[in-house]
């Protein structure tokens, strides 16, 4: 949908009259990918949400209190493991994850590589939900030619692309609100005929 929605973009500069073209939709950017390889993660004792907890203390960090300096001022502390340890997917395979204890009593440790596999991988910039669905929009204005005559065109573009289910676009701002003022008037034109 991303590269379709781009090629759209593109054809839709091509419009006449259509003019600071603005979208919300950005390039992804680049994230690492950790799978749980759920079989040695419940071998060695560990689920996903304690993986997942771990990994937010370690990567992200924790708030574990604060700190009163002799200046007066309160300062956050934050537990997590230092940047150069946390470079790299290699610094990240090679995290040290406390699982279930032995039968000594003892803690155990395993590296994060054992129980998970991490991957370099893309994901969104950034996520628009509306109503609870996500939500890419699309912004323009006109120039040259009436709104209502772009309009039409954009409706041309968006009904010849193929939306996978699930997908559908809506118009907003001043094209939505001369179609709900164009219904407003057709219905009080239908009402004045019912009542002569």
């Amino acid at each position: 949908l991303t590269q379709s929605l781009g090629s759209a973009q593109l054809q839709l500069q091509a419009i006449p009259g259509l003019i600071d073209l603005d979208s919300t939709l950005k390039p992804d950017k680049p994230t690492v990918a950790i799978n749980v390889k759920r079989d040695a993660a419940s071998d060695a004792g560990l689920n996903v949400n304690a993986l997942a907890g771990t990994l937010r203390t370690l990567v992200a960090g924790t708030l574990v209190g604060n700190w009163r300096a002799p200046d007066g001022e309160n300062y956050d502390v934050n537990v997590r493991i230092a940047p150069q340890s946390r470079d790299s997917i290699a610094d990240l395979q090679r995290i040290p994850i406390t699982v279930a204890s032995a039968a000594d009593g003892s803690s155990r440790m395993v590296r994060l590589s054992q129980v998970a596999d991490i991957t370099p991988s893309t994901g969104p910039s950034q996520i628009n939900r509306r109503d609870l669905n996500r939500e890419i929009n699309i912004d323009a204005n006109a120039l040259g030619r009436s709104s209502g005559d772009v309009s039409a065109d954009i409706k041309k573009l968006l009904d010849g692309m193929a939306w996978p289910p699930g997908y559908r676009y809506v118009f907003g701002g001043s094209t939505k609100n001369m179609n709900e003022s164009f219904a407003y008037a057709v219905g009080a034109l239908g009402l004045a005929v019912v009542f002569i």
